[in-house]
């Protein structure tokens, strides 16, 4: 936008200008087509038919009421992208601006484009209360899973969570059609039913009664579940997940909310690498540790060895229902090992005890947070929770009970 000194003229002449200008073409009107050409620029000015008083940007000195010298040579250019963002442009003339020149006004409509975010895919782990489901996911688990002695403890770690992806997308898929949680199959099939009979009343009906009565069934024994895992919670004397699973079935559950993140001087950070670095220092500062270390006593580096029972024992005393760590590997599969699967993560735990050497997915833990008051927005506004991998704790449960 600005006075370029460039005559376009009436008359279209290309689709960078409009055939609503006004005038003569002058020497430096051909410029500016050009430059607006190579740059792919729309002039605004010459794209609305217009009464010529709100055409002309600037009026001669040497303007007379018998002869009249009002020119067009201020222009408003926007990329050819955006041309159909503009409603209207016109010159206002008159106006108080202390200038030989007329303002240009122009009104734009800005349609942004709407950017979906890719969803982490979410997998249905309430499917293996199904006993058939939870049987096919086992026996799919322990058919893939091979002794292979001599390949490296990394590569076995890869092997398992590369097939427990597959075993998640292969029985454990979200059902979309399913909005609600007592949904079940056998409602969804008797809905499609019902469509299909709509011009047969009494059939509708009949259909539209049973699924009635299948839903309250469902709706039911959700409930049912519901209050026996939080019976479950009581024997287990955990009063945490007893009042998160009172709240839920009360519908007290509130969703949780993104808030904004600022930084030390309240500015607020939208760049998604400047969120990372300021929750890292956060991070870092919160766990700092001032004091000195300590030498280490080493011992001869033997210990006893891991048993097959002991796993077997530490798997029993996993709980359910707790968000994955980086390996995506989640508790409820260990409890479908059979022996064969129990006597292969043991040999590995025994490699992994014997020479030292972790895991790179042992190594790391991902950082949620959950804010302490509304309206978070500091870092220290919010809670962190470590999630770590599910193998890790097992093995770690292992050495803790031994005696």
């Amino acid at each position: 936008m600005g006075d370029f000194n460039a005559k376009i003229g009436a008359g279209r002449t290309s689709n960078y200008v409009g055939q609503w200008g006004l005038g003569e073409r002058n020497e430096r009107g051909d410029m500016l087509e050009n430059f607006a050409e190579i740059n792919r620029m729309v002039l605004l000015n010459t794209q609305f038919q217009l009464h010529p008083r709100h055409l002309y940007t600037w009026k001669s000195p040497k303007d007379k009421p018998g002869k009249i010298v009002r020119n067009q040579i201020d222009y408003i250019m926007i990329n050819q992208r955006y041309r159909n963002s503009c409603t209207y442009v016109k010159a206002y003339p008159g106006a108080d601006i202390r200038s030989d020149h007329n303002p240009i006004l122009g009104e734009f409509k800005l349609r942004l484009k709407r950017i979906k975010r890719k969803r982490e895919q979410t997998w249905d782990m309430r499917k293996l209360k199904d006993p058939i489901i939870k049987k096919k996911v086992g026996e799919s688990l322990n058919q893939r899973i091979k002794i292979k002695p001599h390949l490296e403890v990394e590569k076995e770690m890869k092997l398992l969570q590369e097939t427990v992806i597959e075993i998640k997308k292969e029985h454990l898929a979200r059902d979309t059609r399913k909005k609600k949680s007592w949904m079940t199959d056998e409602i969804l099939a008797l809905m499609d039913k019902r469509r299909q009979n709509k011009a047969i009343r009494d059939e509708y009906q009949r259909i539209h009664k049973e699924i009635r009565r299948k839903i309250r069934t469902a709706k039911d024994e959700e409930k049912k579940e519901k209050c026996q895992e939080i019976e479950e919670l009581q024997r287990m004397h955990d009063d945490f997940n007893v009042h998160r699973k009172v709240k839920e079935v009360a519908g007290l559950v509130k969703k949780g909310t993104g808030g904004k993140l600022t930084d030390r001087d309240g500015r607020i950070i939208i760049n998604l690498e400047e969120k990372k670095a300021e929750w890292k220092e956060y991070i870092e500062t919160l766990f700092h540790d001032t004091r000195p270390e300590e030498p280490l006593e080493l011992s001869d580096g033997s210990g006893p060895t891991i048993l097959a029972d002991e796993v077997r024992a530490a798997i029993k005393q996993l709980k359910q229902g707790k968000a994955a760590g980086p390996d995506q590997i989640l508790s409820e599969f260990f409890k479908l090992f059979d022996d064969i699967s129990i006597k292969w993560i043991t040999q590995i735990f025994n490699r992994i005890y014997d020479t030292g050497k972790l895991p790179k997915d042992w190594l790391k833990s991902e950082f949620i947070t959950l804010p302490k008051k509304p309206c978070a927005k500091q870092c220290k506004d919010y809670r962190t929770i470590s999630l770590m991998s599910h193998l890790l704790k097992l093995f770690l449960k292992i050495i803790h009970n031994q005696p």
